[in-house]
């Protein structure tokens, strides 16, 4: 073998090693984001291998896209050779890297200005490389009072009526999944009942029928065929006479009832979003509690059962923080409906590992021929 042939052949043979280097430093990048220096690390020791080799190969790296190889300064048949039997390495590798990038994903968030709500909104804007958040409040009070708490762009926020079809579709225009954190909210009327003597609740910013019913069928509408739509409900589904259907029910002369019912409204806007087609994520959170997050174990169950703990409230934040998961994690979260509780603070461990907490559910999912739907 001649010199010249033996370099060449060397040539090739570093050349094609070369390309198993970028595939290494290919699934070294996939770990980029947690340490992308180290990705950044592999692709110097690549080039300073090619250049020991003396092998003319422009070679870059971008941590998002992937190996970028430019093989035109080779021979045209060294680069023939190296090309075809590194063709197939490359494009996988291409194809891996540009498949593990997570696009920006425009998110609406309504209720943004409400308590959970604004928790989710929060979570969010806190990963501005994952997503383009957009909260949606009720009010232009609503509005002045999230921006003035602080940490909220004025651009991210919305003055959005809910009952509105054509304003909500305006704003969830190309959105990719809708959170849907809005809810009528009974307020004392400063009436009391004879009877009881207790007092009577209205709802003054909109009725149950109008806000979790139409209001809610208006979002999971405007939200596209391809889309994520999750609902922050409430448990309780399975009682027509819980509690809370009775806050703003009123018994008319004729002695039918109207208004109120606001758990059967709520579920007959899941029932319609499960009917839609889209993928759906429907969480019944038990009591809302104003705590920490991140402090509980969290105990997800079915049709308001008391399994797993006695406990029938959940942090808010913990709330926001399932539906985050479930929007992260649409293979896990997807198509699924349960109700949400956390044990008592001493009892249990914080939950961490949200795939092992919706697999707690075993494939169970909320009974919706439970209770009553109008």
């Amino acid at each position: 073998m001649t010199f010249a042939h033996g370099a060449k052949e060397s040539r090739e043979f570093f050349g094609r090693r070369a390309c198993v280097r970028m595939e290494e430093a290919h699934h070294i990048s996939q770990k980029r984001l947690k340490n992308p220096k180290l990705a950044s690390f592999e692709i110097r020791r690549t080039r300073t291998f090619l250049n020991r080799m003396n092998l003319p190969i422009a070679l870059s790296y971008n941590l998002q896209v992937g190996p970028i190889v430019l093989l035109s300064l080779l021979r045209p048949k060294t680069m023939r050779t190296i090309f075809s039997q590194s063709f197939l390495m490359l494009a996988s590798a291409t194809a891996l890297s540009a498949s593990s990038t997570v696009p920006r994903r425009k998110v609406v968030v309504s209720g943004a200005g409400g308590q959970t709500g604004q928790f989710l909104f929060r979570k969010m804007l806190a990963l501005p490389d994952e997503f383009d958040a957009i909260g949606l409040v009720r009010s232009e009070e609503s509005k002045k009072s999230l921006i003035e708490s602080g940490d909220v762009p004025e651009s991210s926020v919305k003055v959005v009526d809910v009952t509105d079809a054509d304003a909500v579709k305006q704003v969830a225009k190309d959105c990719s999944a809708f959170c849907i954190c809005t809810s009528a909210k009974p307020k004392p009327t400063g009436e009391t009942d004879e009877t009881t003597g207790r007092p009577i609740f209205g709802f003054p910013n909109g009725i149950p029928e109008e806000v979790d019913w139409q209001g809610q069928k208006n979002q999971i509408d405007a939200c596209g065929p391809e889309g994520h739509v999750l609902i922050c409900s409430s448990m309780g589904g399975t009682d027509p006479n819980h509690v809370l259907n009775v806050l703003g029910r009123t018994i008319n002369p004729d002695g039918t009832a109207s208004g109120g019912n606001i758990l059967k409204w709520k579920r007959k806007a899941e029932v319609h979003l499960m009917e839609s087609g889209k993928t759906y994520t429907i969480v019944h959170p038990g009591g809302l509690i104003n705590e920490s997050g991140g402090e509980r174990e969290l105990v997800l169950g079915v049709d308001d059962s008391t399994e797993g703990t006695d406990s029938r409230t959940v942090p808010r934040e913990d709330v926001a923080e399932v539906m985050l998961q479930a929007l992260k994690h649409p293979d896990l979260y997807g198509n699924r409906s349960f109700d949400l509780r956390a044990k008592p603070s001493e009892e249990g461990s914080p939950t961490t590992d949200f795939r092992a907490l919706v697999e707690s559910l075993n494939g169970k999912n909320c009974d919706y021929s439970l209770g009553e739907i109008l």
